[in-house]
């Protein structure tokens, strides 16, 4: 059996990836978000940025290991595409810590450039990152 948990849709287009906590994977996750993405009406530059942004979190989340997964969640809506990525909690991530431990600078820097919002927070046992992206509409053509 592998060890990839094949991509399921849930209602309303929410698409669940369950991966091997490894580096090897980082190609299928951007692979995957710019699929959802290219689904929902997001440019190719909008695209982008969430592969580069998606990049950064799972590697952060990869940081120091924390468990055999790493699993995503791929929702679209109304309020853009929200994507959240999370894995087990290790011994030096700070209990139900609401700032998830803070970000690195650099890592900060990127997701504010590529993303609308971020977010890391640390839980009932589980480092959780949340991104947000909104496509990009022009007001005069309304597109």
């Amino acid at each position: 059996m592998s060890d990839i948990d094949p991509v399921t849709t849930g209602d309303a287009g929410i698409v669940t990836l369950q991966l091997p906590a490894s580096t090897a994977y980082l190609r299928l996750v951007r692979l995957s978000v710019a699929g959802v993405a290219g689904e929902h009406g997001f440019s190719v530059d909008e695209i982008d940025d969430l592969r580069i942004a998606i990049d950064e979190v799972c590697s952060l989340l990869l940081d120091g290991g924390g468990g055999p997964r790493i699993d995503l969640r791929f929702e679209p809506g109304s309020d853009g595409l929200v994507i959240e990525a999370s894995r087990p909690a290790i011994d030096g991530d700070a209990a139900d810590d609401p700032d998830g431990g803070g970000l690195p600078d650099l890592v900060e820097m990127i997701l504010s450039a590529t993303v609308d919002e971020h977010s890391l927070v640390v839980h009932d046992g589980v480092r959780r990152c949340r991104l947000q992206k909104m496509p990009f509409v022009d007001a005069e053509s309304g597109e």
